[in-house]
């Protein structure tokens, strides 16, 4: 694109007005959304509101400028479109930290309270729990060990005791078992509470799902092909599981307010029956039969957000057998389009909706296992995408975060490296 700086298109001709006006993050981020839409033909970016204005009709505006020191007026050369959407390189090499044998799963939270994110890692080879500090500008400490029990596989941080201290839920898959770990205030934890999970658990999320003010505990059993609730009767103390049948082999499991009606719903994948399950919440702790949703081979991880703009969440789904995610928009009725599928690399295990590029729109990250690369899909404006962009990480990355950790208002990639044993960070250029 041809910059001009310190001008702005007079607009004396009333079809000269924007037909986009929004905030962006930063010139980076308007240039791009112009060159994604096809009618776009220039832009002006206001620095001092970072407001972004997009141009489709400006032939007789171009030699016709005001000048303005805040503004920075682009237009579009021919042949340009393309290349900067295809190849814009967005994130730096990793950068990695040990975090023992096996480093299966990764939470980026600030948990000792000094306004900086920090690493917790479950690592199913050493049975524990390791979590690096934030010490400055997204660098790490050394990592503090925290026994629980056999194989933790993912992990979820909440405040489950209601004293404003961020605590640890762990869900042990050959262990059978919930580990709880609860916060001291200085980052530190007590020695592990546990639970009684069914066979195989395999995902855990903290919602309070009855809507008591007191977070519960929700996991997904894999072999069993449920999933169950612990409510919280305060203090950390938890009523018996309440069980829920699945579809065959549950996955992940994610709890949102799918339908808008302010009550909180659950969300499975399940990888015996390719498809997502959706149970809508009745506002008690208790849930409505069960809708399914097919997508592709094997699905694993899943991300919902509002990708389209229609504030109604959507799902991104890992379709790890079929080297593919789904992308499932929610029609804001209760229900949804077809799937629309995207090439991705091998054996996708781990998605995460966030804006990398600064326009204001939801991109696709994928943590693709078998191809040892993350790869990115940005976002075309209406719920669509691009074709992924790849970035090597380490060996089997089996789940991954989103989220600034040097405090410069641009998102990082965190990945765990499971083969590795290893925490990767991709820094935002």
């Amino acid at each position: 694109m041809s910059v001009i700086d310190h001008h702005q298109f007079q607009c004396s001709n009333t079809i000269c007005s924007p037909f986009i006006q929004i905030t962006t993050l930063d010139i980076r981020g308007c240039q791009s959304l112009c060159l994604r839409q096809a009618q776009c033909q220039g832009i002006a970016f206001h620095r001092s509101t970072s407001n972004c204005e997009l141009f489709d009709n400006i032939r007789n505006e171009v030699n016709n400028l005001l000048v303005n020191l805040d503004t920075i007026t682009m237009i579009v050369i021919d042949g340009s479109r393309i290349p900067p959407i295809a190849y814009i390189r967005l994130f730096l090499n990793q950068t990695t930290y040990d975090m023992a044998t096996n480093a299966t799963y990764i939470v980026v939270k600030d948990i000792n309270r000094d306004g900086k994110p920090d690493l917790i890692a479950a690592s199913n080879g050493k049975n524990n729990i390791g979590v690096r500090f934030n010490t400055d500008n997204g660098t790490f400490g050394l990592a503090s060990l925290y026994a629980v029990d056999a194989q933790p596989v993912a992990l979820a941080v909440g405040d489950l005791n209601n004293d404003n201290i961020s605590d640890i839920a762990v869900v042990n898959n050959y262990g059978y078992t919930i580990n709880i770990l609860l916060g001291r205030g200085n980052g530190s934890f007590y020695p592990k509470i546990t639970l009684p999970a069914g066979t195989s658990p395999m995902a855990i999320t903290i919602a309070d799902i009855n809507l008591d003010k007191k977070p519960d505990i929700l996991y997904s059993g894999y072999y069993s092909s449920t999933w169950a609730a612990f409510l919280n009767e305060g203090n950390a103390t938890f009523s018996n599981s309440t069980s829920y049948g699945a579809a065959s082999h549950s996955y992940a499991i994610e709890v949102i307010d799918i339908n808008n009606d302010g009550i909180l719903d659950l969300v499975t994948t399940n990888q015996g029956s390719a498809s997502v399950s959706i149970r809508f919440g009745q506002g008690n702790g208790t849930y409505g039969s069960q809708w399914y949703i097919p997508v592709g081979n094997a699905p694993f991880g899943i991300a919902i957000a509002d990708i389209d703009g229609n504030v109604s969440p959507d799902f991104v789904v890992c379709n790890n057998g079929a080297n593919t995610i789904s992308v499932v928009i929610n029609c804001g009725n209760s229900s949804f389009q077809p799937q629309v599928v995207y090439s991705v690399g091998s054996q996708p295990i781990a998605v995460r909706l966030s804006d990398v590029d600064g326009d204001n729109y939801r991109d696709i990250i994928v943590a693709n296992q078998g191809s040892n690369n993350i790869g990115i899909l940005l976002n075309k404006g209406n719920g669509t995408f691009f074709n992924q962009t790849t970035y090597p990480v380490g060996a089997a990355p089996s789940s991954l975060e989103v989220v600034d950790l040097n405090n410069d208002a641009k998102v990082d990639i965190i990945v765990s490296n499971f083969d590795d044993g290893t925490v990767g960070i991709l820094f935002h250029i």
